[in-house]
């Protein structure tokens, strides 16, 4: 959706946003907490922007340049909500989010668990263009990171639940979803997954993962791949076998 967004002088939070709707040009006004939209036909809206222009060239005579429109929201983008309750998401304004899907009727975000998405009025948001705030909003694997299969052969990978895999490229808004794609055993082809089917697996950076619990997982990985009921022992002894500390 193209629109075009006129920010105060004074405080860059205050804006007035015009965009296309149907049959009708909208322009919606957000001053501090309070919100209001106006909807003007065709017409109208010329003879408005008309004057608009005129009183600019008073000022200077029309010597300012064009203002570029802001580029459109896309997947990737950190957004600010604008109005609290958008299309009765359980969302506050100011909160800010990653964009995860655009479609001509909504922004998409990650809900709050218990939602698994909010779908957004692409009115009741804006673009950040903080870059310090845009780039702590995206939390999203990047390249190297490691995750942890959640759910059994997601999109047919050849992978299971607790399975571990390493990032080797980022594929977002794939078909509308978050993916990443991974390499598995020796095979070439990067398979793909989506970012619902997997978590960041525990390292001993993590903060909450204790060496033991780190261990553990580790264990459980061997486990299925050499026999789902041996010990913790035997699996260990497997393992000193394979690194050749005994025969």
């Amino acid at each position: 959706m193209t629109e075009h967004i006129a920010r105060c002088l004074h405080d860059s939070n205050d804006t007035i946003r015009t965009y296309i709707v149907g049959d009708h040009v909208f322009l919606r006004a957000h001053i501090g907490g309070d919100h209001g939209t106006v909807a003007l036909e065709a017409v109208d809206a010329r003879v408005f922007a008309r004057g608009i222009l005129a009183l600019a060239d008073k000022i200077d005579g029309g010597a300012a340049e064009e203002t570029p429109a802001e580029k459109p929201i896309k997947v990737g983008d950190c957004i600010r909500v604008i109005t609290t309750g958008s299309a009765g998401a359980l969302v506050k304004a100011g909160e800010t989010f990653t964009v995860r899907k655009v479609t001509d009727w909504d922004v998409q975000v990650d809900g709050d668990g218990a939602h698994d998405r909010w779908y957004l009025n692409h009115e009741d948001v804006e673009k950040v263009v903080d870059e310090a705030t845009a780039t702590l909003a995206d939390s999203r694997p990047k390249v190297g990171d490691r995750l942890r299969v959640t759910e059994d052969n997601p999109r047919c990978c050849p992978v299971v639940t607790g399975d571990v895999i390493t990032v080797v490229e980022t594929d977002y808004d794939h078909d509308g979803e978050d993916c990443v794609r991974f390499l598995h055993g020796d095979d070439s082809y990067r398979w793909i997954i989506p970012l619902t089917a997997v978590e960041k697996a525990p390292t001993l950076a993590d903060a909450n993962t204790s060496p033991e619990s780190y261990r553990a997982s580790l264990l459980e990985q061997a486990r299925k791949y050499v026999d789902p009921t041996a010990t913790a022992a035997e699996l260990l002894a497997v393992a000193r076998f394979i690194a050749g500390e005994s025969a």
